[in-house]
This record gives C-alpha cells, structure tokens and sequence, in this order.
C-alpha cells in the first residue's frame, strides 16, 4: 500500500509539474472559404465517372493521411482522416 501511495504522490508531483497546454492556434480568416472551396471542387470532380482524375486531386488536397484503427470488436475499425490544414492556406488563402 505504501509503493502505491507513494507512486500516486510522485505521479501528482509530475501533473502537477507539467507545463501549461498549447494555446489554440489562431486560423487564417479566409480558412473557412478555402475549405468550401476545396469541397464544391470535390462534389464537382464525384460527378466524373472516371476512377481516375479531378476528383482523386481533390480529395488529395483535402486528406493528408487516413488512419484505421481496430474496433472493440472482431470485424469493426475505426477511421480517422487527418487534413494539412498548413497546405491548405499555402495554396488558396494567400
């Protein structure tokens, strides 16, 4: 019992030790028009029956990794698309 309460002291020490979170970044203003932008392209470039074309450079503008993970259960996964929200106002918003 003593280890116990004497790992529980050294991890309420090391909570207590940690720096403050990250600030919030601050968005550029015009983030929310590029991002409606990059999507009407999308919808656009879907209407295209070709596999291959405008719409797979769209959808890479907007994804920049697609993460799977197990589910809780047989047969059941988890998707996570992550966005370079950087590129995004490199390449419209400037």
């Amino acid at each position: 019992m003593r280890q116990i309460e004497a790992r529980k002291a050294t991890l309420e020490a090391e909570i207590a030790g940690t720096a403050e979170p990250e600030p919030m970044p601050v968005l550029h203003p015009n983030m929310p028009a590029v991002y409606c932008r990059r999507v009407e392209a999308l919808e656009e470039a879907l209407a295209d029956p070709a596999p291959e074309g405008p719409a797979t450079e769209a959808l890479r503008a907007l994804i920049d990794a697609i993460l799977v993970f197990p589910g809780e259960r047989r047969g059941k996964v988890s998707v996570t698309l992550r966005g370079d929200l950087a590129a995004f106002l490199r390449s419209d918003a400037a």
